[in-house]
């Protein structure tokens, strides 16, 4: 009986504490069930969630990724600079190739110079973080975004925000549901199996 808990809880265990933390605060607070709260939360993770999706991949492979954070506000910093002077597809552009760089480079210390992906993207967060500091002068960037770039961050399809509607994991639940086991490649044993 005592196996099977443990066994259960190692399985559900973020689950369930999750549900807990919801509960707690549900108690605490009259207005954390409210839907305009739970709208908000959702808003504020956006971004966190689709970042997330991309560490999903690097983990299962038995990876690690720790630039992510610093990637993210190399992005920002880029974005409110390049939407003073440049249309809204070419700004995305420009940062997408940006962030494409940072990971290629990454990938190469990783793959070819066989550096550790610790070592590796602890160097490019240190580089990102110096660069995004050096580009803005470690100022905030005031800039006056069009109504399609500010729909994306602030927009609503009905009554749900455009950032909710992102990052959402069907799409990558029925991706990875083609194959539940994930291997870092013929050299490596099985590294993740995925459970549904």
């Amino acid at each position: 009986m005592k196996q099977r808990r443990q066994s259960l809880f190692r399985r559900y265990g973020v689950i369930i504490i999750f549900i807990a933390l919801i509960i707690v605060s549900a108690f605490l607070s009259r207005a954390f069930l409210t839907v305009n709260n739970m709208m908000n939360l959702l808003r504020q993770n956006a971004a966190l969630a689709l970042v997330s999706i991309g560490m999903l991949f690097v983990i299962l492979t038995g990876g690690i990724d720790l630039s992510v954070g610093s990637l993210l506000a190399l992005s920002c910093v880029l974005t409110a600079n390049l939407l003073r002077t440049d249309p809204v597809w070419l700004v995305v552009v420009k940062v997408l190739g940006a962030g494409l760089l940072c990971g290629l480079f990454s990938g190469f210390a990783v793959v070819k110079a066989k550096v550790p992906p610790f070592v590796a993207t602890l160097a490019m967060m240190s580089m990102a973080r110096g660069f995004a500091y050096t580009y803005s002068s470690g100022n905030a960037i005031s800039v006056s975004p069009t109504e399609s770039f500010r729909f994306v961050g602030q927009g609503y399809i009905g009554p749900v925000p455009v950032p909710v509607i992102l990052p959402q994991w069907r799409p990558l639940s029925l991706a990875l549901s083609y194959r539940r086991q994930c291997s870092a490649g013929p050299s490596r044993p099985l590294v993740a199996t995925l459970k549904w």
